[in-house]
């Protein structure tokens, strides 16, 4: 739900934004970072609350740091911004593997469940997806002014990005139709 969010959001301001392409980098990172704080709230125990306010002021913080190479390069900006996104994805998808793992592990000790109960749930492919698609993209976008900088064509490596959100829809429509049949 967050996702879709998220994507309405970015059609929206790609009308609103579309002659201001800077002021449009600069404000996706709230709706990526926003969207996983409300994801990873309602499926993450609350005692992780915390550490996701800490990482809200991080996010702020790092966010500012941005604003200074937003004039010069939006790629760098962007770079910034997607670095702290991922590296909050990647924690706490890392977290919820570990929640959801000792959670089966204890209920097969019990002989209660088995793994179709992971392959059944929505936020298994939620998680898995969006895992799959930050750590797909990293260095791509981390490395993305110096790609758009030298003389390789940039298209050439866009094709990982385009490769990894394919994969990412794919999963997020699996959560999708799991969520429905539920």
């Amino acid at each position: 739900m967050a996702y879709c969010y998220c994507s309405l959001l970015r059609i929206f301001w790609n009308k609103l934004f579309k002659d201001r392409f800077k002021i449009l980098v600069s404000t996706l990172p709230f709706t990526f970072i926003f969207s996983n704080i409300f994801f990873f709230k309602r499926t993450l125990p609350s005692h992780y609350l915390k550490m996701m306010k800490i990482g809200l002021v991080f996010f702020f913080i790092n966010y500012t740091v941005s604003f200074f190479y937003l004039e010069s390069s939006a790629f760098v900006s962007v770079s910034i911004n997607r670095l702290y996104v991922s590296i909050f994805v990647f924690i706490f998808s890392v977290i919820w593997f570990k929640d959801i793992f000792e959670e089966l592990n204890k209920s097969l000790l019990f002989e209660e469940t088995d793994f179709q109960y992971l392959l059944s749930s929505e936020n298994f492919y939620f998680v898995a997806g969006v895992f799959i698609y930050y750590a797909t993209t990293f260095f791509l976008f981390l490395s993305s002014s110096l790609i758009f900088e030298s003389n390789l064509y940039f298209n050439d490596f866009w094709v990982v990005n385009i490769i990894a959100t394919l994969v990412l829809r794919i999963f997020l429509i699996i959560s999708v139709w799991k969520m429905k049949k539920a």
